[in-house]
């Protein structure tokens, strides 16, 4: 009970540890990866180059190029997501702003993120598009050239395996000037079905090579 009291009334506690700090969650919590993985299997590539970054055993089991998480996916980093997300505590977006940006703007700044679009009735229901204000708040090349036409369920409640089925055809492309390279953006990639949809529709759209970078992965 005092933990939910502190969370609610004094907004510099730590989510986690409940610490007094002014970006809702210590820098100790965070895993950093920071580095560009394979889709699919998640092998570490130590280099940082905008090519094809996917295993040849894995190439035909997804269409993105790369997958670029920030951090590994630990219960503090969920909470503070989870909270920004379903509990929209609207002020956590500086919090992943803060920790994410160095990361993100050294290395990548110059390129188009295309954010992974909600349906317009989530957003409603929000009051805020929560990936897109992210990147906002990052100061970074946002490209709108997702929409989402169909509203799904969850896909943190839905099997793994009903996953792709869940978000096929959810998206059009609303851009048909795309650049060559692009990066997809999203808070947390799981099973990675969500980006592989996305990452499709763009590539049918023109783009030559689609990343995914986010905020956290497993």
């Amino acid at each position: 009970m005092l933990r939910k009291i502190l969370e609610t009334l004094s907004p510099t506690y730590c989510l986690w540890c409940y610490k007094k700090n002014d970006l809702f969650l210590c820098p100790e919590h965070l895993e950093i990866i920071n580095s560009f993985l394979c889709p699919v299997c998640h092998l570490k590539f130590p280099e940082i180059k905008i090519k094809k970054i996917t295993c040849p055993s894995c190439s035909q089991k997804t269409y993105l190029d790369g997958l670029f998480p920030i951090f590994r996916l630990n219960e503090p980093l969920e909470k503070l997501i989870h909270s920004y997300k379903y509990d929209l505590y609207f002020d956590l977006v500086k919090t992943i702003c803060f920790i994410s940006k160095e990361f993100i703007y050294n290395k990548f700044k110059d390129f188009y993120f295309i954010p992974i679009p909600s349906h317009k009735s989530k957003i409603k229901e929000r009051g805020f598009d929560h990936i897109r204000l992210i990147l906002e708040n990052m100061d970074l090349k946002i490209l709108d050239a997702l929409l989402k036409i169909r509203k799904t369920k969850p896909q943190a409640q839905t099997e793994f395996l009903e996953r792709s089925q869940n978000i096929k055809d959810a998206f059009v492309l609303k851009e048909k000037n795309l650049p060559e390279v692009v990066f997809l953006f999203d808070d947390i990639k799981t099973t990675g079905s969500t980006l592989n949809e996305a990452c499709k529709i763009l590539k049918q759209g023109g783009a030559k090579l689609v990343f995914a970078l986010t905020l956290a992965t497993k």
